[in-house]
C-alpha cells in the first residue's frame, strides 16, 4: 500500500511540474525579455517597496555576449511593466551598475561570484538585485534569472527560458 501511494505521489508531483512549455521557449530575445520582465513583476508584487538593479548575465563564468542586450532590455521592461501594473518598484540604471563597477574595478570573472553580486547591490543602494545565466545548451540558449535580497542573498524567485537559434 506504502509503495502505491509513492507511486501515485510521484505522478500528481510530475504531472504538476510538467516538462519544458513551448510557452518557455522563444525564437525572438525581445519576447524572451518581455516574458521575464513580466515574471519578476509577478515576484516583486508581493515584495512593493524595493529598488532593483539589473545585473549582468554571465556564460561560463564571464559576462556573456548577449548581456548588454538583456541588462538593457530587462530594465527599460521591468520598469514599463512596474509602472503599468502600478507597482512600487525602482529600477536603478545601467549607467549607476556601470559606475559601481567601475569604482570597485571589478573584473568580469568576479561577475559570476555571489558575493560580488551583492557588493554591487550593496554599493548602488538596491536591495534587491537580478541577476542570471545564459548556457548554451544544444540548439538553444537557456536563459536563467534570479532575483536575490541583498541583505539576506535569500533568492525571492526566478525565471527559466530558453532561446533558439
Amino acid at each position: 500500500m506504502k509503495a502505491i501511494s509513492i507511486i501515485m505521489l510521484a505522478l500528481a508531483i510530475s504531472t504538476c511540474a510538467g516538462g519544458p512549455d513551448e510557452r518557455d521557449t522563444f525564437t525572438d530575445i525581445d519576447d524572451l525579455i518581455t516574458a521575464a520582465a513580466w515574471e519578476v513583476i509577478d515576484i516583486l508584487a508581493e515584495h512593493e517597496g524595493r529598488t532593483l538593479v539589473v545585473s549582468y548575465f554571465t556564460e561560463e563564468g564571464e559576462e556573456s555576449y548577449y548581456s548588454d542586450f538583456l541588462v538593457s532590455g530587462l530594465t527599460a521592461e521591468i520598469a514599463n511593466a512596474a509602472n503599468e501594473e502600478e507597482i512600487e518598484l525602482t529600477v536603478v540604471s545601467r549607467e549607476s551598475l556601470d559606475g559601481i563597477l567601475d569604482e570597485l574595478s571589478f573584473q568580469m570573472s568576479d561577475l559570476a561570484a555571489k558575493d560580488s553580486q551583492l557588493t554591487i547591490g550593496q554599493q548602488i543602494g538596491a536591495d534587491v538585485i537580478l541577476t542570471g545565466t545564459i548556457t548554451e545548451f544544444e540548439d538553444a540558449y537557456k536563459v536563467h534569472g534570479q532575483l536575490v535580497e541583498v541583505e539576506s542573498g535569500t533568492v525571492l524567485g526566478g525565471f527559466a527560458f530558453s532561446l533558439e537559434d
